[in-house]
């Protein structure tokens, strides 16, 4: 739930912040990551997270072209900033990627709802159906990483050692 004591600028703020750490994030996972596949998948978001980035900040220029984007200090998912630094699992960076990734979409759904301009609330809409794909592309993969007795072989697994 958006504070309703937020502004508009505050928003920005607060989904591009999100965005940068989603980037990083991602970049910092993948780092971690064995299969070739995933690493793939892994890259594919960091590269949308980009165009979400860009997204949000040209509009942000177009609705405030005089005002410098100020970001908080924290995005929308600060615990899994905090077990990128640690020695933190990959199965629980990716439940904590999950929780930023639906803490996105409902942040966006609600900022949707509060837009006044058309243009405004379809991007917001639009951007909450984005992070809503990439919950389900995470959880898919971390359902396979749950099925898999030991862990180890899902890191080395690629669908490229299976042939035509």
């Amino acid at each position: 739930m958006i504070d309703p004591k937020l502004t508009s600028l505050e928003i920005y703020g607060i989904a591009v912040k999100s965005e940068i750490d989603a980037i990083n994030a991602y970049q910092k996972i993948a780092k971690k990551v064995e299969n070739q596949d995933l690493n793939k998948k892994l890259q594919f978001l960091e590269g949308e997270e980009k165009k979400h980035r860009k997204l949000l900040e040209n509009r942000y220029r177009l609705e405030f072209p005089d005002t410098k984007l100020m970001l908080p200090k924290d995005g929308l998912a600060p615990k899994l900033n905090i077990a990128l630094e640690e020695d933190t699992p990959l199965a629980r960076l990716f439940e904590l990627s999950m929780e930023a990734e639906k803490a996105s979409e409902d942040f966006y759904s609600e900022a949707a709802k509060r837009a006044q301009d058309q243009t405004g609330k379809n991007m917001l809409f639009y951007l909450s159906g984005m992070e809503r794909g990439h919950y389900y592309l995470l959880k898919s993969e971390y359902d396979l990483m749950q099925q898999f007795d030991k862990f180890e072989s899902y890191k080395k697994f690629s669908l490229e050692h299976l042939g035509p």
